[in-house]
């Protein structure tokens, strides 16, 4: 008999869901033909160790019992006893090699033994057609307390801890049900027992503190194309016991304030089953429960404003944080660093950095940090401190000679040595770097602040070189650290090379401090 669309107005609320009480969710009517059943429980157990050796042998090739008992030290008969229990099982043939069943077996420690068969409810989308990749043994009705307009006033959660909320009903589609094939049932009584047992290791490594892992294959059964289990039962026992019956499941959307209100990612649905976050359910809102206007909006109004909550969190603690790294700032250089805005404020950035979950994203800022603050050092010395322009210009000119200057002027300050990267620089980098020195470039400013430093007893740079003896190498270092792939040496997401950065850059300001500071061109970070 079908069943008209006319019936939703009657249709029971549905609600298995226990999860505790909470404000930041949004609580959805959504309708479902309900089917009673005959369903197959596909149930596995896990091979013996016996059984894993005796397969494990077959696969070698040593399908005799006389030579598995002989290298196991097991008696003959008991080998060829379990043989024909594997032969019955259909993980050997009968010349005992192993077949694709037992294959599978004996990679996942476990078989599907004979299916029991049980009546449960099947459920399946009025917008789809598709089936809840869940059963359930009883129809269990929600406590509705009152109807309006829109849904249903619910009394949720337990005698001892509940809460009410208002549901909203998403209207069904004007069409009749469509009954699924028998296939399409054991799919959906083997996806239901999968995720049921993948949510206990869940709950028990939240329980125990665990990291969630993969699924592993043992709790998930084998599937075969477009999702149907190996190993069908009789498919012919399969019965629909009565006629669909149109429901309301009673399903959640949390809102969440940490993405995009316009995307799927701004939310997320819970299975109206109680098994945690939902796929299916989320992409049917998605598909179908968006084309309600009034309840895209309300979604986009709660993430809203949870987003502006999360907003207002965030900056609160990040001014907490702020303070302190300002606190360690003046601790570490003393009050006068509060006075150089460039070093204090470079500074307080990387801090902001190193203190950072995002270990990616904040290293790349670290490192540019970093080098800014070196080139504001070096910006700020080529002023004070010019190098001879007879000296910038036989440097320029003559490319032979560039490696031999700065070696020697290494030598001079007391830098253990210079790299090749700075023989090489290009000639209009020199050219812009020496006229304009307060626009000049890391990679040109280091060679002629070096050249400048021989010529000056009292060069800045000197000192440097008694606290970091290798600062050109540690240039050259921190350079490619801004592009993960480029470097070899250091890898960008290790702790201990952020904190290297950060010794690198207190080096350079403990130098800033020293010197005068005169206006310079900042470039945004």
């Amino acid at each position: 008999m079908a069943t008209s669309a006319a019936d939703w107005s009657r249709a029971r609320v549905l609600s298995y869901d226990r999860r505790e009480p909470g404000d930041g969710r949004l609580c959805l009517l959504w309708p479902a033909w309900a089917y009673r059943v005959t369903a197959p429980v596909l149930k596995h157990r896990g091979l013996d160790l016996f059984e894993r050796v005796v397969l494990g042998l077959c696969q070698a090739g040593v399908r005799r019992p006389d030579r598995m008992g002989a290298l196991i030290e097991l008696d003959a008969r008991l080998c060829a006893h379990i043989l024909d229990r594997a032969v019955g099982a259909g993980h050997l043939n009968e010349r005992h090699e192993l077949t694709d069943q037992g294959r599978q077996a004996l990679r996942t420690g476990s078989t599907a033994e004979s299916p029991e068969w049980q009546v449960c409810h099947i459920f399946e989308d009025p917008f789809s057609g598709e089936l809840w990749p869940r059963t359930t043994d009883s129809l269990r009705e929600a406590h509705v307390l009152r109807y309006h307009g829109e849904g249903v006033e619910l009394q949720l959660g337990t005698v001892g801890k509940s809460d009410r909320a208002s549901a909203r009903r998403v209207r069904p589609p004007d069409r009749p049900p469509q009954r699924p094939n028998a296939a399409r049932v054991v799919a959906a009584a083997s996806e239901d027992r999968d995720a049921r047992r993948v949510f206990k290791v869940r709950q028990y490594e939240r329980r125990s503190g665990l990291d969630p892992v993969a699924a592993p294959e043992g709790l998930v059964g084998s599937r075969g194309p477009g999702g149907i289990p190996e190993n069908l039962p009789e498919l012919n026992r399969i019965a629909f016991l009565n006629d669909p019956e149109p429901v309301y499941l009673v399903g959640f959307l949390e809102v969440s304030g940490d993405a995009d209100t316009e995307t799927a990612e701004a939310w997320t649905a819970y299975d109206p089953f109680g098994l945690g976050p939902s796929d299916f359910f989320q992409s049917l809102v998605y598909r179908f429960g968006r084309d309600d206007g009034t309840l895209d909006e309300e979604i986009q109004v709660r993430a809203a404003a949870e987003l502006a909550a999360a907003s207002a969190r965030y900056i609160q603690a990040d001014q907490g944080l702020r303070d302190l790294l300002e606190e360690r700032l003046a601790h570490d250089f003393g009050p006068e660093i509060r006075g150089d805005r460039d070093a204090f404020d470079l500074m307080l950035e990387l801090d902001v950095a190193v203190e950072s979950t995002n270990r990616d994203e904040s290293m790349e800022r670290i490192v540019h940090t970093a080098l800014r603050l070196y080139e504001v050092l070096f910006r700020r010395m080529m002023v004070a401190y010019p190098v001879n322009d007879g000296t910038f210009r036989t440097f320029k000119n003559s490319p032979t000679l560039r490696r031999a200057m700065l070696e020697n002027a290494a030598q001079s300050v007391g830098f253990h040595g210079v790299t090749r990267l700075y023989s090489g620089v290009r000639d209009r980098e020199l050219d812009d770097s020496y006229r304009k020195p307060e626009e000049g470039f890391l990679k040109a400013m280091f060679p002629l602040t070096l050249l400048a430093a021989k010529e000056y007893a009292d060069h800045p740079l000197r000192p440097m070189a008694v606290e970091q003896p290798d600062l050109p190498l540690t240039l050259t270092v921190l350079n490619p650290l801004r592009n993960r792939g480029a470097h070899a040496g250091r890898d960008a997401t290790n702790p201990h090379d952020a904190q290297w950065c950060r010794d690198a850059a207190a080096c350079a300001v403990r130098a800033l401090l020293r010197l005068p500071h005169p206006r310079t061109e900042r470039t945004s970070l």
